[in-house]
C-alpha cells in the first residue's frame, strides 16, 4: 500500500507539470489574444517592420493592378496610330504594367513609412481585431481602403496624373490566419473558466501528492522538473507550430504573437528549475547531513 501511494503521488506530480501547459496557454489566450488592448500592444510594433510592410504594400499593389484595365487603356490609346506603330505600343503593355506595379508599390511603401500611418495602423487594427472576435473565424482581416486613400493623396501632393486612375479600394488583407482561433471562439467561455479551475486543480493535485508521498522532497523535485520538462516542450511547440496554428500567416506576425506567449514560458520555465534546483539541494542537505 505504501508503495502504490509513492507511484500515485509521482503520477499526480506528472500530472501537475502537464495542466501546466494548457493554464500557461488559456492565461495568454485570454490576457494578449481576447483583450483589444493587449493585442493591439502587440500588433503596433509592426507597423514599423519591414516585412509587414512589404506584404501591404504588395497587397495594395495587386489590387490597383486589378482594377486598372491597362491593357484596354493601351488599346484605347493605340487605335489612331498606324497598325505597326499600334502593335509596337501594344507590345510595351507587359513591361509597363512591370513599372507601374513598382510604382505603386515603391509609393506604398513610403505611405506606410510615414509617421500618420502608425495612427491608421491603429485603427484599422482595433476594428480587425472585433472582426475576428465575432465574425471573421479567427482571422484578423486587414482594411486596404484607408491606406490605398493616402496613397492616392500621397500622389496627388507629388502631382502625379495617375492618382487620379486609382480606384477605390473594398479589400481586406490577411494579416493573421489562425483557424484555431475560431474554435477557441466558439468555446470562449469554456476556455475561461478553465483558465481559473485548471491552475486550481493543478495545486489541489501536487497538494495530494505531497501528503500521499513517502519522500515530500523527492515529489516537489519531480514535479518541479516534469514542469521545465513541460514548458520545455511548449517552447519548442511555438517555434514548430506555426503550419498548424497560424499556415499563411507571415513569420514577424506569428513571432510577434508566439513572444508574449514565450515569455510566459520561460518564466514557468524559470520559476521551475529554480525550484527544482533549491529542492534537490535541501533534500541533500537533510538526507546526508
Amino acid at each position: 500500500m505504501p508503495y502504490r501511494d509513492h507511484m500515485v503521488s509521482k503520477a499526480l506530480a506528472v500530472l501537475f507539470a502537464v495542466l501546466m501547459i494548457p493554464s500557461v496557454v488559456l492565461w495568454w489566450y485570454e490576457r494578449d489574444v481576447i483583450n483589444t488592448e493587449r493585442y493591439l500592444e502587440v500588433v503596433t510594433p509592426l507597423a514599423s517592420d519591414p516585412e509587414t510592410r512589404s506584404a501591404i504594400a504588395s497587397a495594395i499593389s495587386a489590387e490597383v493592378r486589378d482594377n486598372i484595365d491597362l491593357e484596354a487603356l493601351m488599346d484605347a490609346a493605340a487605335q489612331d496610330l498606324p497598325p505597326r506603330s499600334a502593335a509596337l505600343f501594344r507590345a510595351l503593355t507587359e513591361p509597363l504594367q512591370v513599372a507601374v506595379d513598382e510604382y505603386i508599390r515603391h509609393a506604398a511603401e513610403d505611405v506606410l513609412a510615414g509617421e500618420d500611418f502608425h495612427a491608421v495602423w491603429a485603427e484599422l487594427n482595433r476594428r480587425a481585431h472585433g472582426r475576428m472576435l465575432t465574425t471573421d473565424g479567427g482571422t484578423v482581416y486587414l482594411e486596404l481602403g484607408p491606406i490605398v486613400e493616402a496613397l492616392r493623396a500621397r500622389l496627388s501632393s507629388q502631382g502625379s496624373d495617375f492618382a487620379a486612375r486609382i480606384p477605390a479600394v473594398d479589400k481586406k488583407h490577411p494579416l493573421v490566419k489562425a483557424p484555431l482561433l475560431a474554435h477557441a471562439q466558439r468555446h470562449h467561455r469554456t476556455l475561461r473558466v478553465l483558465m481559473f479551475v485548471l491552475p486550481i486543480v493543478a495545486l489541489i493535485l501536487l497538494a495530494v501528492a505531497v501528503w500521499l508521498s513517502r519522500d515530500r522532497w523527492q515529489t516537489v523535485l519531480i514535479a518541479a522538473m516534469s514542469t521545465a520538462i513541460a514548458m520545455l516542450v511548449l517552447l519548442a511547440a511555438t517555434y514548430l507550430g506555426r503550419p498548424v496554428v497560424a499556415p499563411g500567416t507571415g513569420s514577424t506576425v506569428y513571432n510577434a504573437f508566439a513572444g508574449s506567449l514565450r515569455a510566459d514560458i520561460r518564466w514557468v520555465l524559470a520559476i521551475s528549475a529554480v525550484t527544482a534546483l533549491g529542492t534537490w539541494v535541501l533534500r541533500r542537505r537533510l538526507t546526508n547531513p
